[in-house]
Formats: C-alpha cells, structure tokens, sequence
C-alpha cells in the first residue's frame, strides 16, 4: 500500500511540474493544450503532426469509440511528456455490410424487390424491379419451363416464365418440343418355366413392342442363356445369424417354381475374450489370468470351437493392495493430519503403504489444494476520480494472506454477485434471420461483465402461390416463398378427381343399335365408362294394345295394333273424350259440446273426387254451471260435488276435501304402568291436522323427593317406554312438531298402579 502511495505522489509532482513549464510557454501555444480536444479544422490524419509542431512525443493513441456504418468512431492521441496533454479526433464511418436477398412479387406490374439489409447497423434499402426476364427474350432456342415432358407418342410444351420470379407469360404461347423417336431393344421375356428364351423388341421408353402385319408382338425363340438367370426371386431373408463357428445364412425362393437359394455373407464371429478367472500369486508382481470367450465359451450347439478354447496367461502386473486405515498411513508433521497438508495453490496427500510389499511401496491420495480465501474486494480510488480515469481495487486471501490489486474502469465482478445492471451493447448484437440464430450482448453497467444472449431463428414466413392451377388432365404446381430471405421451393398440385357425367343408354330398335348407359368426365371429357353396343334384332314383333275406357277426367283409347319391342304403331288408336264428373251435394253438419261438425260440400258419385271439400266446424264445449254439493265430507272420507252442462245436460264430479281444524290434537288409551314399564296409545283427533312427529314427555318422581324429565318418539301411535329407579309417581304428556294441543295428562302411582286423566 506504501509503495501504491509513493506512485501516486510521484505521478501528482510530474503533473504540478508539466503545468508549470507549459504556463512558462510563450503566448503563441495552442488554447487547447490543457483541454481535450483538437483544433478546428485539424483533420484525423494530421494529429500526430500536431503534437510535432507543439514539442509534444506522442505516446500512444487510444480507441474510445469503434467507429460503425451509422456512428463516427472517436481516437484519443496522449503525450506521453505531459499526460494531461491529449487531443480527440472523429474516426470516418464504416463502409455498410449488405445482405441481398430477392422477394419475389410474381405479378404483371412488378418482378421483384431487392432487399439490401447492413448486417452491423440494421440500415434497409429497398428497389422495386418492375420489367420481367421472359425466358422466351433469352435468346436461348429452349427457352420455357418444361410443363409436359415429351413421350414417344406425344409432343411435349414448355411455358414462357420469368428467370427472376417464375411468372407465367400468358402473352407466348408455349413451347412445342417434338416427340422423342422409339429406341427399340431386345428383350427376353422367358421366365423359369418356359423352355426356350423368347425374343421381343420393345421400346425402352414407353414400352411398345414391335408387332407384325396383324398387329402381333413379333417374338422370337432361342436356347435359353445358361449365364441368365430366368426365375423370379423373392427377397433374400436371414435364415440364420453369424456365430463363432459359422457365418450369417440367407435363402430365397423362386414365386414362379419355388426353387430355393442360399448363400453364406460375411465371416464368422470373432472370439471375445473376457477373463474367466484370476488367480493371484504370492508377491505383488505376478498374476494367473484365465480367458474364454464370451459369446460361445469354446461351443457352437455341442460343436468344439478350436480356436475359442480357454487360454491361460501369466502376466506381469503391479497390484499392490493398500488399505485406508491408519497404522498403514505415512505420518504427516503432526499425527491426525494428512502426509501433507494442501495449501492455497498446491494440493497435499494422504500415503499409504502396500500391506505386502517388502519394500515399502506406498500410494498417495491426492487431496485438492485449497485456493484462496479472498476478503472482499475494498475500493481505494473510485473510477473518474479527479483526473484519473482507472478506479483501484484490494483485497487479500484470509488463509496465505496474498494480496491482489485490480486497476479497471469497472467494479470486479464478485462485487455485483448476482446483482449485475445489464444494458444492451446493440452495435454488437446480431439480428437473426430465417435460418440462423441472433445474439444480443448484454455489458454490466457496473462491473463490464458481458453476456450474450441468444435469440432464435425467426423461421421462414412462407407464402404460398398457386402458378399453373391443377386440373383431372394434369396435375398443377404451386410456389412456396419467403417474405424475408429468397427461399423458394415448387410444389406439385395433384391431379383432380373427374367429375363423373351419366352417358344415357339408347334403346335399341328393332331395325336400329342400341347402346347401355356408360360414364365420363364432365370436365375434360375422358370416357370412364365406355357405353356397349346392343345389337337390332332385325324385325319388328306386332301386338294387340288393348282399348281404353274413358273416365270422368282421362280420356280413353279404341284397340290398335304395335310392335311390343321398339313400340312401331301399325294401327294406331283413336282418342276417346273423358266423360265428365256426376256432381252431388254433401250436406252440412251442426257441430255438440263434444262433437266437430262440418260445412256444406260437392264430390263426384262416379269416381267420389271431391270438387267442393268440406271444412270442419270445431265443438262448441260444455257450458258448466257453479255445481252443487251432493255429498259431504268426513274426517276419513272427501265429499263430491256435481256439475252440469247447461247446454247438453251432462254433468261431472270434483272431490271436496274435508276441512280440519288448524291444531293438531291427540288422547291417551290403555296407559298401564307396572315392572318399571309404562305402555299405552296415542289416538289422534281425525278433526285436526296430524302431527309430523310424535312425542311422549315423562316426568319420573322419585322416593327421597328427586325427579327427572324426558321425552321418547312415539311411533304408529304406540307408547312404550322403560323407567328405573325407586319411583313415586309418573306423568305423562304428548307433545309433536306441528301445532300439537297437548293432550290429557296422567298420575300413575307405583304402589296401587291408579292413573288420573287431567
């Protein structure tokens, strides 16, 4: 700490003495020598110059901002004969990093957008590209996207697009790229059970076989290939897997002759070794180790391997045995503590003899060295105190007591622990994109801790643009982009399912073809169901067509003659006039209380056809006087009370319920008292309303002037309750749940078993 101090004085008498000589200085130095900036008008270039021409050495220049493509860079230039002395210049702005991507717009109006993005400062530019690349413009004589390939039999077409955003010129027609000529090859057809080969040309293309005058596959027949294998095998299938005495089998079969195949592929498993047993000699240094093989231990079903039989092995080894206990530990400088003790930096062990080892072999454990115990660090001179730029640091380890100095312009880390103040460094983030990840860089304002931060891909955001529309003739295709980056794909469109159209069927005549009923698409007119001939049979087949009588409304028919297939008239049948209906009157219904009646209507008496429907006249209802009382009521039994209808006479019954009183009331009956039980019925008033419940409250007095008081549920009106103890007298009384007049009470006494009713 002294010599820290010693510096600090030093550093503060060469500053008093450098403000001293330059206010010696003639009048003609610069204003700005004591401040912090240049002059005006003095470029980048020229500071080193400056300081020359001021007397200053130039010791060293210093970043204070990186220059990017948005922000202007600043340098600080220090004499390093007078360190107050410095002066600052702007750096030039960075040149922009584009990234070009291509949107493809795929209209008539406009191509494309180029996209230009600076991948440092996030600047976008943005041109639209209105004049499309046709391909037909290209001077290329195949020019066009290929839409139908050409076959054999069929030309092909190439559509005009755009090279730039695959638009469809609508205004070209397309393309015709001629048919490819047949390429005829010979081909033998003979399978395993003809006997000879047989010889055809077919075009490798669309598969056309050369045919005669009749328009029969010309075949030709020779011996049979003994090199060419004629059968149709299956696929070769694992009959059996590699073992140590064998490799991997595999058959096939033949789906014509059934002929089988076999083959053996790779080569027989090689022996794992494993130790089988491990015998340990007398000294340290030698053992016995027994190795068999692991998969098949020297047999394959019951079959001797030779070369996987166990082997023996005598090898040298260093196996020493050590044993963690303390009259086998080396001692340290003090008993209980290990063979050395591990410091700040450096790691101690434990050792350990080997318990057989005549010469002592020992082992050591390594225990970890310690590191520091650091105090907290203690701040000594805070950051941008005064003039000094650099804050200073201390603190010392608790265990060796080494010191550790920081100079920075920020706190150490360890004194923010978890409570770092992050702000965003934007200027070194990177933006992400469809495919690649960002990053955001995150500076603790207090102690420059940085961290990095990432951010997802954004993905693709794809679109989606039907280019040529898919029909039941030819599939179509769509193009898939992305609004951000120039990812684009083609996608086929499936074909569409036709729309199936009913061909009607045409009755065959006599002396004319008929057809059936077939189907095709109402679309493109592919036939799906072709319609089949029905020949005429030649000569018409007349039959009697019997007269028709006429009816009130039909006409009706003289007899003539026709053919029953086709339905040709000979003789033709004459029209007969309908007769006409024979009208009659219905006549009107008066509807009862009970009855719908109905309105006046006309029908037909020869065919009954209604001509003037009847409407229904709905009943009238009765009419029921206030009614009269013709039996009365009881407590066990309703009344009735008649009504009757004033215009019909009929009459109808209502029950009248018998009306109790409001309270509900109850007697006692047979009470009897004797063997500590008193019995007896509650009988209910059937003039009052009845209680819900039901009890019978005792009071019991007993020899020696004591009594009790309870109450026991009474249920269908039985009493029934037990009394213990020397008893005087009892009292009984009925109380209930709804509106219960209590009823008679009694004295029963124990000695003549009287009872009295209040």
């Amino acid at each position: 700490m002294k010599k820290l101090l010693a510096i600090l004085a030093m550093l503060l008498a060469l500053l008093m003495i450098g403000a001293v000589a330059i206010a010696a200085e003639s009048t003609d130095a610069n204003d700005d020598d004591q401040g912090s900036s240049t002059r005006e008008g003095i470029p980048y270039e020229d500071i080193r110059r400056v300081h020359t021409l001021d007397e200053h050495d130039v010791s060293f220049d210093q970043v204070l901002r990186e220059p990017t493509c948005s922000v202007k860079g600043i340098a600080r230039y220090i004499c390093l004969n007078d360190p107050t002395h410095f002066h600052e210049a702007y750096i030039a702005t960075l040149p922009h990093t584009w990234k070009i991507t291509t949107k493809k717009i795929g209209t008539k109006d406009v191509c494309c957008e180029i996209h230009k993005v600076c991948t440092v400062c996030g600047a976008e530019e943005v041109t639209v590209v209105k004049v499309h690349e046709w391909s037909s413009e290209s001077g290329d004589k195949n020019w066009g996207r290929v839409t139908d390939e050409p076959t054999c039999t069929v030309p092909g077409k190439a559509e005009d697009y755009c090279l730039v955003c695959g638009l469809v010129n609508d205004y070209v027609k397309p393309r015709v790229i001629e048919p490819i000529p047949h390429e005829y090859v010979e081909v033998d057809i003979a399978t395993c059970l003809d006997e000879k080969a047989i010889i055809v040309e077919k075009c490798k293309f669309c598969g056309k076989f050369v045919v005669d005058d009749k328009g029969e596959v010309i075949k030709t027949e020779k011996e049979k290939d003994p090199n060419k294998d004629y059968h149709d095998w299956d696929e070769w299938v694992m009959e059996s897997p590699a073992t140590c005495a064998a490799p991997e089998s595999w058959v096939r079969f033949c789906k014509r002759c059934g002929d089988k195949q076999q083959k053996n592929e790779g080569n027989r498993l090689e022996a794992k070794w494993v130790i089988k047993a491990r015998s340990r000699l007398q000294d340290c240094f030698h053992e016995e180790v027994t190795w068999e093989c692991e998969l098949c231990h020297g047999k394959v079903n019951g079959v001797v391997v030779p070369d996987h039989q166990d082997k023996k092995e005598v090898r040298e080894v260093e196996a020493h045995v050590y044993k963690i206990e303390e009259k086998y530990h080396v001692p340290g400088e003090k008993e209980g503590e290990p063979t050395k003790k591990p410091t700040c930096t450096e790691p101690g062990y434990d050792e350990y003899y080997c318990i057989y080892s005549e010469d002592h072999k020992t082992h050591k454990i390594e225990i970890p060295a310690l590191g520091h115990d650091w105090s907290d660090w203690e701040l000594r001179i805070a950051p941008n105190q005064g003039d000094n730029e650099y804050g200073y640091w201390l603190r010392e380890c608790n265990r060796c007591h080494i010191h550790e100095e920081k100079v920075a312009q920020h706190q150490p880390a360890e004194l923010c622990g978890n409570d770092h103040d992050f702000i965003t460094w934007s200027e070194k983030s990177v933006a992400p994109t469809c495919t690649e990840k960002g990053s955001i860089l995150k500076v603790c304002s207090k102690c420059g801790t940085e961290e990095i931060v990432e951010v997802p891909a954004l993905g693709h955001d794809l679109i989606e643009e039907v280019v040529t529309e898919a029909t039941c003739a030819k599939a179509g295709k769509k193009l898939i982009s992305c609004t951000r980056c120039d990812y684009m794909k083609t996608v086929a469109i499936e074909k569409l399912a036709h729309t199936e159209e009913e061909i009607p069927a045409v009755a065959g005549g006599c002396l004319t073809d008929g057809s059936t009923a077939g189907k095709k698409c109402s679309v493109c007119g592919e036939i799906l169901v072709a319609p089949e001939k029905i020949p005429a049979i030649g000569h018409h087949d007349y039959v009697k067509v019997d007269a028709v009588e006429p009816t009130c409304t039909e006409v009706g028919y003289t007899a003539g003659t026709k053919c029953s297939v086709c339905g040709d008239v000979l003789v033709a049948p004459v029209e007969i006039p309908a007769k006409g209906h024979t009208v009659v009157e219905v006549a009107a219904v008066e509807p009862t209380c009970t009855k719908a009646g109905s309105t006046a209507g006309k029908t037909c008496s020869v065919c009954n056809e209604v001509i003037e429907a009847v409407k229904e006249v709905p009943a009238t209802g009765h009419k029921w006087d206030d009614g009269k009382i013709t039996k009365e009521a009881t407590p066990t039994e309703d009344g009735v009370k008649t009504f009757t209808c004033t215009a019909c006479g009929e009459t109808k019954t209502e029950a009248v319920p018998f009306e109790f009183d409001e309270e509900a009331a109850y007697k006692l009956e047979d009470m009897s008292y004797g063997a500590n039980k008193i019995t007896g019925k509650a009988v209910h008033d059937a003039t009052t309303v009845e209680s819900d419940k039901l009890y019978a409250r005792v009071t019991v007095f007993f020899v020696g002037g004591t009594y009790a008081v309870f109450s026991d549920y009474v249920e269908d009106g039985v009493i029934d309750i037990e009394v213990h103890g020397t008893v005087l007298a009892v009292s009984v009384s009925l109380t209930g749940s709804k509106n219960v007049v209590p009823g008679a009470e009694m004295v029963i006494f124990d000695t003549w078993g009287e009872y009295y009713n209040d």
